[in-house]
């Protein structure tokens, strides 16, 4: 059924269920760390190969051309 459809009663239940299961998971005191973590060798070895010519003194560019 779509939301349009319901009327207010059907409207009021389906928030509470709703923010029962938000509750569900607040209550499961989860601890969820989204970093990526610091690179291995092998990655940062890549990375200075790539930057080791870049300049930023000498190669950049500023207003003046």
């Amino acid at each position: 059924m779509l939301l349009s459809e319901m009327n207010n009663t059907q409207l009021c239940k389906m928030k509470d269920e709703l923010l029962q299961q938000v509750n569900a998971y607040g209550n499961m005191k989860l601890n969820l760390n989204m970093t990526r973590g610091k690179p291995c060798k092998k990655q940062l070895d890549l990375t200075t190969e790539v930057l080791k010519d870049v300049d930023i003194y000498t190669n950049s560019v500023d207003e003046y051309g």
